[in-house]
């Protein structure tokens, strides 16, 4: 997981850009885009997040233009659920504000021994 989380935060650091694209969703190109598919009703456009040189997935969320925005990423814990791994993170502002809680949190403990 340290590796995964080092990874995550060169990646941040190098300012690595993030591109959008829209593919007809009867186009070839998306057969190698990686997702969980596509309903079968669906008709037009579908838009394809390309991290440069990381990963290009099929997705309909908010993104950045490139992975600085996002500040640091921290890995906290995995938990495996019915057949599947469960990855708990934070990032941007929340790694800095777990931090400061975890600190403080450290100097009340070190205040009670």
């Amino acid at each position: 997981m340290e590796a995964i989380e080092d990874h995550c935060n060169r990646s941040i650091q190098q300012c690595t850009s993030v591109k959008i694209r829209w593919l007809q969703s009867n186009d070839p190109e998306l057969q190698t885009v990686r997702g969980r598919g596509l309903p079968d009703d669906h008709d037009g456009e579908v838009r394809v997040v390309e991290m440069e040189g990381i990963d290009t997935n099929m997705c309909c969320g908010t993104h950045v233009s490139n992975l600085s925005h996002i500040q640091a990423v921290k890995l906290l814990h995995t938990e495996n659920k019915r057949g599947s791994t469960l990855l708990f993170f934070v990032a941007g502002a929340r790694v800095f504000r777990q931090l400061e809680r975890c600190y403080g949190n450290e100097r009340t403990f070190n205040k009670l021994l």
